[in-house]
C-alpha cells in the first residue's frame, strides 16, 4: 500500500472515530458534567483543546446562521457556571451550517475545537439538545481605548456592552459591508498631529488601541439595506464621519484580521446623533490651465454654494472642447469628492 494511501485512509479513520465520539457525547443528558468555554478558550492561542472534541452547555447570545451570513452562531457560559479567569474569554463561534439557533435557548452540544479568522471556534457535531430557553447572559463591560489586545481577547465571543459615547470616525465599508469604523472621539491622521517619525508613531499605536469596527452581521457584499443609522442608510438618514453613537451593544469577534461586533439580531440598534452635520461648499475657480477648472472650496451654505455655481460662467481653456456629454463642468461636483485618509 501506498505511504498517500495509508495517511488517507488513517484520516478518514481518525474523521470517523471523531465523529463517533461526538455523537456519543452529544447524547449525554443535559445538566451532565461538560467542557467549560473558559476550557475551550484558554489563556493564549491557539486553544489548548485545539483538534480535540469536546460537549459543551452553554446560552446562544445570536444566530447567524445562513449562506449570508457566517454559517453558525455565538454561546457564552450561563452566569452561574461563569469562571472569570483574567484573560480568558467565556464566548464561543459555534460553526452550524445546517443548524440554525435560537438566542437564548441554553444548547448542550458537540464539536471539534478549530483555530479559523484568528479566533477559536467549535465545529458543531450532530444536533444540540435543547436544555432550557429564554435565558439570558450578562454583557462583558468593554471601554475604549483598551491598554492592549488582550482586552479584546479576553471577550472573545462573549456579548458586550460598550458604555460610551463613541464616535463614528470611517465610512469607507459602510456602503460596500455594511460597517462602520467607531473610536473614544477622533481618530487624526497621525502625520496630521505629529512629525512624521516616532511621533506620528506613537499615535498611530494609540489609535490602533482606539477602534472597533461596528459590522451588520452580515457577509454579503453591497446589501440591499445598509443598517446603520436605523432604520437604514438613505439620503434623508445619512451618517457622517464625525457623528456620535450611543448604546453600541454586540458579539464581539475577531473576522478578516479585524475586530469586530456583532449586532445582535432583533437586539435595539445603536442610537445615532449626527454631530458632525455637513456644511455646503462654495467653489473659487480660477482659470485653468489644461482643460477643466480646478476648484478650491470654503464653507458656506448648501443655497449658497448651488446659487454661486449656476451663476457663475463656466471657462473652458482655448483648443479644448466642452465634455463629451455635453455637459459643463460642475463646481458642486468637484467640491463634493472626497478622498479615504489612513487613520493607522
Amino acid at each position: 500500500m501506498s505511504p498517500t494511501l495509508l495517511n488517507t485512509l488513517l484520516a478518514g479513520l481518525l474523521l470517523a472515530g471523531n465523529t463517533i465520539l461526538a455523537a456519543a457525547a452529544a447524547a449525554a443528558p443535559c445538566g451532565s458534567p461538560a467542557t467549560l468555554i473558559a476550557d475551550v478558550q484558554g489563556a493564549s492561542a491557539p486553544s489548548p483543546l485545539a483538534g480535540s472534541v469536546v460537549e459543551i452547555e452553554a446560552v446562544v447570545t445570536a444566530d447567524f446562521s445562513g449562506p449570508d451570513s457566517f454559517m453558525g452562531f455565538f454561546v457564552q457560559q450561563d452566569d452561574a457556571r461563569r469562571q472569570h479567569r483574567a484573560g480568558v474569554s467565556e464566548g464561543l463561534f459555534v460553526y452550524s451550517p445546517r443548524y440554525a439557533a435560537r438566542a437564548g435557548d441554553l444548547l448542550r452540544l458537540a464539536g471539534t475545537v478549530e483555530e479559523r479568522y484568528g479566533q477559536t471556534q467549535l465545529a458543531l457535531s450532530g444536533t444540540p439538545s435543547v436544555c432550557a430557553t429564554e435565558r439570558t447572559v450578562t454583557p462583558a463591560s468593554l471601554t475604549l481605548p483598551i491598554a492592549d489586545e488582550t482586552a479584546l481577547t479576553a471577550r472573545e465571543g462573549m456579548l458586550v456592552s460598550l458604555p460610551q459615547m463613541l464616535t463614528v470616525n470611517d465610512t469607507h465599508e459602510l456602503g460596500r459591508y455594511g460597517s462602520l469604523l467607531l473610536g473614544y472621539g477622533r481618530l487624526r491622521i497621525p502625520t496630521a498631529v505629529a512629525v512624521p517619525g516616532q511621533g506620528a508613531a506613537e499615535v498611530a499605536a494609540a489609535n490602533r488601541l482606539n477602534r472597533l469596527v461596528l459590522d451588520d452581521g452580515s457577509g454579503q457584499q453591497n446589501p440591499a439595506v445598509v443598517p446603520y443609522p436605523a432604520p437604514g442608510l438613505s439620503t434623508a438618514n445619512p451618517v457622517r464621519a464625525g457623528d456620535t453613537v450611543a448604546g453600541v451593544r454586540g458579539v464581539l469577534e475577531k473576522r478578516y484580521g479585524t475586530w469586530r461586533l456583532q449586532p445582535v439580531p432583533g437586539a435595539a440598534p445603536p442610537r445615532f446623533t449626527p454631530s458632525n452635520p455637513r456644511q455646503g461648499a462654495l467653489c473659487a475657480r480660477p482659470a485653468p490651465t489644461y482643460g477643466w477648472p480646478r476648484s478650491t472650496c470654503s464653507t458656506t451654505s448648501t443655497a449658497t454654494a448651488r446659487a454661486a455655481a449656476l451663476m457663475r460662467p463656466t471657462t473652458v481653456a482655448p483648443g479644448m472642447p466642452p465634455s463629451s456629454n455635453g455637459r459643463k463642468p460642475s463646481c458642486l461636483r468637484d467640491c463634493a469628492r472626497s478622498t479615504r485618509m489612513s487613520l493607522d
